[in-house]
């Protein structure tokens, strides 16, 4: 699912790049085993019991939260097996997996970005030109997954699963070309979309994922929080 906003989005708050793997100038990530990988929102952090009910809920975050969880291939994913369920059948080429200890995404997470720190990762060039060749792009986070579901949260025997932004990247492409061109706000220039500038309104696009986490999973209640101890990130 796509939105798009009514109103532009201040100068201020830049849009993430996204895994799109169409770009020459630009960088594209190539994944290693435990890769680290950030996850945010403000889903479920922990459990509290209700004094009135006695009852144990859910409590979502209040702040944005953010947790660092690492790339696990999705040959060892779907290996995952415990407490009477299994990733076998679950996990497909237009999905990827992460996992930490005591962290992950929780309900109320989905559709929510998992980003790729450059600080603490393997780069590589798309085509011929490297990471340093690209004249400002030292420091650009892009975003490679959407939460989608899991079972529980931080369960120890099975990582989180997400969405896999480069295998919707030429629909997300289109799409937010389409949008942007009916506005006044041209999409950011790594969407190649010839740098047509809109004309009707105000108007930006923005994205999101509508993955499930929230709606279920084949296997149990999806998640998506950071869990355990996520450290507060402000909200731009």
């Amino acid at each position: 699912m796509l939105i798009k906003l009514s109103t532009a989005v201040p100068d201020r708050i830049q849009p993430v790049m996204l895994d799109l793997q169409i770009y020459d100038d630009y960088m594209r990530p190539e994944f290693a085993y435990q890769d680290a990988l950030l996850v945010s929102g403000w889903g479920v952090y922990k459990n509290q019991r209700n004094p009135e009910t006695g009852q144990w809920e859910k409590i979502p975050s209040p702040t944005l939260l953010d947790a660092t969880v690492f790339y696990v291939p999705n040959p060892v994913c779907k290996k995952s097996q415990g407490l009477g369920y299994s990733y076998d059948d679950a996990i497909d080429d237009t999905m990827m997996c992460a996992q930490a200890r005591n962290k992950d995404a929780c309900q109320g997470d989905s559709g929510g970005p998992l980003i790729l720190h450059p600080e603490s990762n393997k780069w590589s060039g798309y085509g011929s030109r490297s990471r340093q060749d690209v004249p400002g792009r030292e420091k650009v986070h892009i975003q490679v997954g959407v939460v989608s579901f899991g079972i529980g949260c931080a369960n120890r025997y099975f990582p989180g699963v997400y969405s896999r932004v480069s295998a919707q990247a030429e629909w997300i492409r289109e799409n937010v070309c389409i949008m942007t061109n009916e506005g006044r706000v041209a999409a950011p220039p790594w969407f190649n979309c010839n740098g047509e500038i809109s004309k009707n309104d105000d108007s930006d696009a923005g994205g999101g994922g509508d993955t499930g986490r929230d709606g279920g999973s084949q296997t149990d209640p999806p998640s998506t929080a950071a869990t355990s101890t996520p450290s507060p990130t402000p909200a731009p």
